[in-house]
């Protein structure tokens, strides 16, 4: 991969497939400045991607009625992305992608298709075909938003082999465990937790360092704090608003993020248009909230960087990349650097 390290920040987008719906931005950390480097067509709506540990390859997945999730190969010193293969991912609108931390599996969840999916890792990258599925059922109280299952999240619970999927037309963020040996994969429910109706579940991060994690709720945009016992069981510490007193526009809430220490959370809110943070207090909960403009409308996406410097939103319906620097107190501040693209909806930041 050559010696001269390269920051990269990954943009997924809602373009069509001839467009460069991917693609790769060099980013500065000494100016905070963002530049094109390369990208790629070929693929459509690729609303959320990853990369693996070395930057070597990156996975999407295609959020349309005929789900797709292809697998890329990346040569910083050719500036190239290139297609290794696809599968299907059997469902519309696959809208998460994420790696275990061995990287044998690449698991994503159909949001229209109301199913959570884990796929190999083979040779050179490529993505096998589904070696496992489940698929949920039931609905919870907003008409419009929750008449089916809609699961929207899912990640490796850290120090675990339990993947936590996120269903926000169900209300329920599920935990699976993979309890196949000998290379093969089939989970089982290992845990669940009812929100509060018609909150619904979206994303989630976990704290660095205490066995504590944030859900965040997209249609009542709060935030719920949960301990994690020694079962890997979650006990509710408290739950908290991601709008100022007061708001009553329409807001959803979109993405959570906290920052590498574990003292800040941020959270953006579409429709105040803004990164919230707070301060994490000793026992986890979250303390004196601090409100960013994003300087555009939709944030659906942002990223701190791993030296806690940087916060990277994507303003969806603004077609820009705000770029800010965090400063003492952990707010993040615009630092007058944007990236004009269109509409931008997942960003994922790799040092080379």
């Amino acid at each position: 991969m050559g010696t001269h390290a390269v920051e990269v920040v990954v943009v997924g987008s809602y373009m069509s497939s001839d467009e460069e719906a991917i693609q790769v931005l060099r980013f500065d950390s000494q100016t905070g400045s963002l530049e094109y480097f390369t990208g790629i067509s070929g693929i459509e709506a690729p609303s959320y991607l990853t990369m693996n540990s070395t930057g070597e390859r990156l996975y999407a997945v295609s959020e349309v009625e005929e789900g797709e999730l292809v697998a890329y190969g990346f040569d910083k010193e050719e500036k190239k992305l290139q297609e290794i293969n696809r599968q299907s991912t059997k469902g519309a609108a696959p809208c998460f992608v994420s790696l275990d931390p061995s990287e044998h599996y690449v698991f994503t969840v159909n949001y229209l298709g109301g199913n959570v999916l884990a796929f190999p890792i083979e040779d050179k990258g490529s993505v096998g075909p589904i070696m496992d599925s489940i698929t949920h059922s039931g609905h919870s109280v907003h008409a419009e938003r929750q008449e089916a299952p809609h699961p929207h999240t899912i990640v490796t619970v850290p120090a675990t082999r339990d993947q936590l999927v996120t269903d926000l037309g169900t209300d329920h963020v599920y935990i699976y465990r993979n309890e196949a040996e000998d290379g093969k994969h089939h989970w089982i429910l290992n845990d669940q937790i009812e929100a509060t109706p018609g909150s619904g579940p979206r994303h989630v991060a976990f704290h660095p360092n205490k066995r504590l994690i944030y859900i965040l709720h997209e249609l009542n945009s709060t935030i719920a704090v949960y301990a994690v016992d020694d079962q890997e069981h979650f006990h509710l510490l408290d739950t908290i608003s991601t709008l100022p007193k007061g708001f009553d526009e329409e807001n959803t809430a979109a993405d959570i993020h906290l920052s590498p220490d574990g003292r800040f959370l941020y959270a953006s809110n579409r429709g105040h248009d803004s990164i919230v943070t707070f301060n994490i207090s000793e026992n986890g909960k979250l303390e004196n909230k601090v409100f960013t403009p994003t300087l555009g409308k939709t944030p659906r996406n942002f990223l701190i960087t791993p030296s806690g410097k940087h916060l990277l939103v994507a303003n969806q319906d603004s077609d820009s990349i705000v770029v800010m620097d965090i400063n003492d107190e952990g707010v993040p501040v615009a630092n007058g650097h944007t990236y004009t693209i269109k509409k931008p909806v997942c960003l994922s930041y790799k040092k080379l």
